[in-house]
C-alpha cells in the first residue's frame, strides 16, 4: 500500500477522532449558551474556513489536535481597554453594535460612526459603554462624557478582522459549574461513545467470540484440518477428558505440544472420532520473576466460534471498552512506577506508523479496532488532571462547585499556558524519539 494512502488514512482517522472530541465540547457549550467564535479541526494556520452564523469552521495545518474556541475560557474575554480611542456604531435604536480600534475616518466623516474615547465598558449586567466623545458627524458635543446602551449582538473590528463580544451571560465563566462540566467532560466522553459504536460495529459485522465448545474458523494446514474437523463441530470430549467450553479445549492443546490426541465431537446430530497430533509452536510469556521467557506449547489450530446474537454484541463491546480503559490505566501505572519511561511513549509518528501497519496486516475490520483503541486513548488522557487538559479544567470546576468561589482566572490561565508548553515539549520530544526508532 503506497505512503501516501497510508499517511491519508491515518489523518482521517485523527482527524474523526479530534472531529468527535470537539464536537461534544461544542454540542454542549451551544446548549449552555456560551459564544463559540471558532471550531477549529488541527492546529497552526488556518487551510480553510467557513463561518456559519456566530460561529467560524476551519481546518488547520498541522493535524495533532483542534479546539473549540469559547467566549472567557481563558478568564477574562475580548474587550475594549480604558482611554483607547475606538470608533461606535449604533443601530436604529440607539444600541453600539459595532467598535472599531483602526480605519475609522472614513465611517466617520460618512455619519456611521463616533470616536469616542474609552472609559468603561460594562457587558455583564447593564449592557453599557461609557466615553468622551472625540470626533463625530453629527451635532453630538465633543468631549462630552456619554454613555450608550450595548447591543446583545455587538462586534469588535481590528485590521479587517470582526469578532463578536460576548456578554457575561455567554461566556464560559459565567456559567454554572454543572454546565462547565458537561461542557469540558463532553469532549471525553465523545471519544468513549466513538469507541463504542466501533466495537459495536465490529462485532455486529463479524460476530462476538463465545465459549462454547463448537468449532468456528479451522485455520488452514493446522492438526484440525488434517484430522478432518470442520466450522460447526462440536466436541464433547478431547485427549480423553470432557469439555464444556472453548477455553477448555485451547488449554488442554496448549499442554499436550507434539502429542496425538483423540478427539470425540458431534456433527449433524451424529458422534465421530479422530485423531490430530497437536502443533508445537513457541511463545514469549513472562514468569513469577517478571522475566520472559520462551515457552512451548501446543496448538490445535481453531477460532472460536462467532455468535450476532445482539445481547451479546452489547456486551462484548462495552467489555471492549472496559478492557481499553484497564491496559490505558496499567500503562499509567507503569509510567509513574517507573517500569516504563518518556521515552517508551508514541508521538504522532509513531501512531501513523503503527496505523500503517494495521492497515497492510488487520484489513478494514482491524483499522476499526485500531481507530477505537485510539479514540479510547485521547478520551482517557483528557480526563488526567494535568493542566492544559480537560482533566486539569475540571479540577477547577470542583474546586468552584465545592467552595462556591471561581478560582484565580489569571492562575488559572497561567497554569493552562504551562501546561500547553510542557504538552508541546513532550509531543515534540516523543515525536524525535519516533524518528529514531525510525532510522
Amino acid at each position: 500500500m503506497s505512503v501516501l494512502l497510508n499517511i491519508i488514512i491515518f489523518v482521517f482517522i485523527l482527524g474523526l477522532i479530534v472531529l468527535i472530541h470537539e464536537f461534544g465540547h461544542f454540542i454542549f457549550a451551544k446548549r449552555a449558551g456560551i459564544l463559540c467564535r471558532e471550531f477549529a479541526i488541527g492546529m497552526g494556520p488556518k487551510i480553510w474556513s467557513k463561518k456559519i452564523g456566530e460561529t467560524a469552521y476551519s481546518i488547520r495545518l498541522l493535524p495533532i489536535g483542534g479546539y473549540v474556541a469559547m467566549a472567557g475560557e481563558d478568564g477574562d474575554d475580548i474587550g475594549v481597554n480604558t482611554d483607547t480611542e475606538v470608533a461606535i456604531e449604533l443601530n436604529d435604536s440607539g444600541q453600539i453594535t459595532h467598535f472599531h480600534l483602526d480605519e475609522y475616518d472614513e465611517r466617520v466623516a460618512s455619519e456611521q460612526a463616533i470616536v469616542v474615547k474609552t472609559k468603561t465598558l460594562d457587558l455583564s449586567g447593564n449592557m453599557s459603554f461609557t466615553g468622551i466623545v472625540v470626533k463625530n458627524s453629527t451635532d453630538m458635543q465633543e468631549q462630552t462624557l456619554t454613555q450608550w446602551p450595548v447591543s446583545d449582538c455587538v462586534y469588535l473590528v481590528e485590521k479587517g478582522d470582526v469578532l463578536q463580544l460576548a456578554p457575561e451571560n455567554r461566556r464560559f465563566g459565567g456559567k454554572t459549574p454543572w454546565q462547565k462540566f458537561l461542557t469540558i467532560f463532553a469532549g471525553p466522553a465523545m471519544n468513549f461513545i466513538l469507541a463504542l459504536l466501533l466495537l459495536f460495529a465490529i462485532f455486529a459485522i463479524g460476530g462476538t467470540p463465545v465459549n462454547d465448545p463448537i468449532l468456528g474458523e479451522i485455520v488452514a494446514s493446522s492438526p484440525a484440518e488434517r484430522a478432518g474437523l470442520q466450522k460447526g463441530d462440536e466436541v464433547i470430549r478431547f485427549g480423553g477428558e470432557s469439555v464444556e467450553s472453548y477455553q477448555e479445549i485451547a488449554e488442554l492443546a496448549q499442554q499436550k505440544p507434539g502429542e496425538i490426541v483423540e478427539i470425540e465431537y458431534v456433527r449433524d446430530g451424529e458422534n465421530h472420532v479422530v485423531e490430530a497430533k497437536i502443533d508445537s509452536v513457541d511463545r514469549e510469556v513472562m514468569n513469577e520473576d517478571g522475566d520472559v521467557v520462551t515457552q512451548t506449547v501446543g496448538q490445535l489450530g481453531v477460532y472460536r466460534s462467532m455468535s450476532h446474537n445482539p445481547f451479546l454484541v452489547i456486551q462484548s463491546s462495552f467489555e471492549g471498552l472496559y478492557q481499553d480503559v484497564m491496559s490505558l490505566f496499567q500503562s499509567l501505572s507503569m509510567l509513574v512506577s517507573g517500569a516504563a519511561g518518556v521515552s517508551d511513549l508514541s508521538g504522532p509518528i509513531g501512531i501513523a506508523v503503527m496505523t500503517s501497519k494495521v492497515t497492510e496486516s488487520a484489513g478494514v475490520m482491524g483499522l476499526l479496532r485500531w481507530t477505537a483503541f485510539l479514540s479510547v486513548n485521547i478520551g482517557f488522557l483528557n480526563l488526567l488532571p494535568l493542566p492544559a487538559l480537560d482533566g486539569g479544567r475540571l479540577v477547577f470546576v470542583f474546586y468552584e462547585a465545592i467552595t462556591k468561589k471561581k478560582a484565580n482566572a489569571k492562575f488559572e490561565f497561567y497554569l493552562n499556558l504551562v501546561g500547553i508548553v510542557l504538552l508541546f515539549s513532550l509531543i515534540i520530544y516523543v515525536t524525535f524519539n519516533d524518528i529514531l526508532r525510525l532510522l
